[in-house]
């Protein structure tokens, strides 16, 4: 390890820390196994219970709780999953808050989908651990649950840990152990063989230089109900304190025509064309076109625009029908313009309208005179927004400015790893960048 690798303080950090990585596994998982409820165990100051608030465009999540023995934390939970004032979910959402331990089933939590354990098990005394599947797994039976753990082994790349030394130390002093994958995983095993579920294990946080037999930084499992038909086997109960329930407000009202939905696209779309004091969206741009002449938008380099035929059966068919294309040349008297497709979906009152983005694309194709798709993130446009029918002081303003989320102030760019569905296999390196930093530039800091 050269002195150009580890700061002066031998503090390493990953970048994204190692706290968004998981969040941003969680998220994507949660997403991809089209989780409608969860409870984040061990919630501590809603990190991610707060994440989780954020709209989804498809199965939004309905239901969320939180549960921590911390009330003081739980104080900072609760501010962090009201709704902003200006955000409004297309699905209704209640975030349920509780005081309790992990140790002990509420009968108020069964039903929920998902179960979250991240950074928690490793906090908690061997008496109460014991009981950790017995009320997860035995009693409110989840589809699905996500625990993860530090990587003691990991650790050697800490240098302040002493790893494998007398003198070795924990990443984190309330840290009551830290597990090998081995431990981990045999730990992990015993639970599922006990009530029936599969797991697979993953993880976040690597190195660039470092030896890939040692694992990642953080060690995650990702539990699966192979009897999801079959009832708790345990039903032995306590009482959590329900400390608040936070409704956040939704949009009850019926699904606008798709005539309607139109003449809302169209007047946003004359200041995405014609922003004003801006370059819009006002062409094709021709360049980095492959060997067949056509760039990634369909264009090719004699200006003629390659996309499929609106007689087609919609996006589905976009992938296969490459040969049922139609062909429109640039030199007529009025160009097609190129628009991308979240450009119209971040703005929040389209987003409102539609709901989904499927209903988005459905509503473009069924005005096949003016619009089409040259790609599944792409529209083509020919119907003229002429600059005149801009009126300055009523320029639009994008969803991503008014609406906020739990990733730092971001809105719908939320960072996310790489992560292809197969537990097995993640590459939580691409697009992390390994840094050093003193303590006074990042919070972000080490393992954390």
């Amino acid at each position: 390890m050269s002195n150009e690798e580890v700061g002066e303080s031998g503090i390493i950090v990953f970048d994204p820390p190692l706290w968004k990585q998981r969040r941003a596994l969680v998220n994507d998982t949660l997403r991809k196994e089209r989780v409608t409820s969860a409870i984040d165990f061990g919630c501590g100051e809603g990190q991610i219970l707060s994440l989780l608030t954020y709209p989804y465009d498809e199965y939004p999540i309905t239901r969320l709780a939180g549960v921590d023995i911390d009330e003081e934390a739980l104080n900072i939970a609760r501010e962090r999953c009201q709704p902003d004032e200006l955000d409004i979910n297309i699905s209704p959402l209640t975030v349920d808050i509780y005081q309790g331990s992990i140790d002990v089933a509420d009968k108020r939590l069964m039903g929920y989908e998902a179960v979250i354990c991240m950074e928690v098990i490793e906090h908690v005394d061997p008496p109460v651990l014991d009981k950790f599947f017995d009320v997860v797994l035995g009693t409110y039976k989840p589809r699905i649950l996500i625990v993860s753990t530090p990587n003691a082994e990991f650790n050697v790349y800490f240098p302040q840990l002493k790893y494998g030394t007398p003198e070795a130390k924990f990443r984190i002093d309330d840290h009551r152990f830290e597990w090998t994958r081995k431990e981990f995983a045999d730990w992990c095993n015993a639970g599922a063989l006990k009530y029936n579920y599969s797991v697979n294990f993953t993880g976040v946080g690597v190195l660039p230089y470092c030896d890939p037999a040692v694992g990642t930084s953080t060690q995650i499992a990702i539990f699966r109900d192979l009897s999801p038909t079959s009832k708790s086997i345990n039903s032995t109960f306590g009482t959590y304190k329900h400390l608040e329930q936070i409704v956040h407000p939704h949009l009850d009202e019926p699904m606008k025509s798709n005539a309607e939905i139109l003449d809302k696209i169209h007047y946003f779309m004359k200041y995405i064309i014609n922003p004003i004091g801006g370059k819009g969206s006002n062409e094709a741009i021709i360049s980095g076109v492959n060997e067949n002449g056509v760039n990634e938008d369909g264009v090719n380099e004699n200006g003629v625009i390659t996309y499929i035929d609106n007689a087609t059966d919609g996006m589905s068919t976009i992938n296969s029908a490459r040969n049922n294309t139609t062909h429109v040349n640039f030199s007529s008297s009025h160009q097609p313009k190129v628009v991308k497709l979240d450009d119209l979906w971040n703005i929040q009152e389209i987003w409102l309208l539609c709901r989904k983005k499927n209903k988005l694309r459905e509503v473009l194709l069924s005005s096949p005179s003016e619009f089409s798709f040259l790609n599944d993130d792409s529209v083509l446009v020919y119907k003229e927004y002429p600059p005149d029918e801009v009126e300055e002081e009523e320029e639009y303003v994008p969803y991503s400015e008014t609406a906020s989320s739990p990733w730092n102030g971001d809105t719908k760019d939320v960072y996310s790893v790489d992560y292809d569905g197969n537990d097995e296999n993640i590459d939580s390196n691409d697009g992390c960048e390994w840094k050093h930093f003193s303590i006074e530039e990042s919070a972000d800091i080490g393992w954390d």
